[in-house]
């Protein structure tokens, strides 16, 4: 039987890296489609389906940072510069590959 960190950790990892990648895989084929298909009717809607899915992809890379940044700011175990080193690493430098260098790094500790 799994504890509930278990559970959480993968919703955590899947939220952070496989739906965001799905849903811009998704806008790849579709703008493939496009590119690919001459009928002119099918293209304008290959084209709002792959805006949408990038779209949607933008919107779920951000919960898991938004997560992320809120769990690290109300983390006692974690000091001052670290913490602000998370934020700076999960918003500015590399967004959602910092969230999964968090996971594997440093969520461990501060749970």
């Amino acid at each position: 039987m799994r504890n509930n960190t278990n559970v959480m950790d993968e919703r955590y990892l899947r939220w952070a890296l496989v739906i965001p990648l799905v849903l811009l895989l998704f806008a790849v084929l579709a703008i493939i489609a496009y590119i690919l298909i001459p009928v002119e009717s099918i293209k304008s809607l290959l084209s709002i389906v792959a805006m949408l899915a990038v779209i949607l992809a933008a919107v779920s890379a951000l919960i898991p940072q938004v997560i992320a940044t809120l769990e690290v700011a109300g983390s006692s175990r974690i000091s001052t510069k670290r913490k602000a080193l998370w934020i700076i690493v999960f918003w500015i430098l590399i967004g959602i590959f910092g969230v999964a260098l968090y996971y594997f790094i440093d969520r461990k500790n501060t749970i």
